[in-house]
């Protein structure tokens, strides 16, 4: 089964629908399926706004009641179920939205996730169109402290990542180590950026 998470880089302008099952981060966009949020800011947004209509997977730390929530997970802060991942505690590393949504539909059983709006794996940066629901300026997401965030995250991508997974970016792009030598995950490439 194929589906698309379409996260908040600014890579996420490629999208191109297929009619696949869609996921959206923190942002209702491109008539997705599904919403997903784990941080309380993001949720608290998307009830304010009724979650657009759209059914929502939160996390269960929060109290949010709403007849879309379909289902709830754990958001992973300062505590991830890995042990094994090189260069991370597990007691201190944490999840983001995109590796909640990933091992949700993973255990819904897709086998082929496209990626859209994941810079991170081409270009390292955390910046994100959700960061004005966050109150987070560009400065504060290119501090330093973020850049070794990513570095935490893309480990934990290459260690979660175990079906074909496909990251769509522009032509010029290249994915970025650990997770250039994970089997799994390939670039797509669109046009020039």
């Amino acid at each position: 089964m194929k589906c698309h998470i379409i996260g908040n880089g600014y890579s996420r302008d490629l999208f191109q629908d297929d009619g696949s099952y869609k996921v959206c981060l923190n942002l209702h966009s491109y008539e997705c399926n599904l919403l997903f949020a784990v941080d309380d800011i993001a949720i608290n947004y998307l009830a304010n706004k009724n979650f657009y209509g759209t059914k929502a997977v939160i996390s269960n730390h929060s109290n949010v009641e709403h007849e879309n929530i379909i289902d709830r997970v754990p958001r992973y802060r300062k505590g991830i179920p890995y042990v094994n991942i090189d260069g991370i505690d597990p007691k201190r590393a944490s999840f983001n939205v995109g590796h909640c949504a990933y091992r949700w539909l993973r255990d819904k059983g897709y086998n082929e996730i496209h990626l859209w709006g994941f810079d991170i794996f081409f270009n390292k940066s955390l910046v994100s169109l959700s960061d004005a629901i966050f109150g987070h300026s560009y400065k504060y997401k290119t501090d330093l402290k973020f850049v070794r965030k990513a570095d935490k995250y893309l480990r934990i991508w290459n260690h979660i990542i175990d079906v074909p997974t496909y990251v769509h970016m522009h032509n010029e792009e290249q994915i970025v180590k650990p997770t250039s030598d994970n089997k799994y995950l390939k670039g797509i490439y669109h046009g020039n950026g």
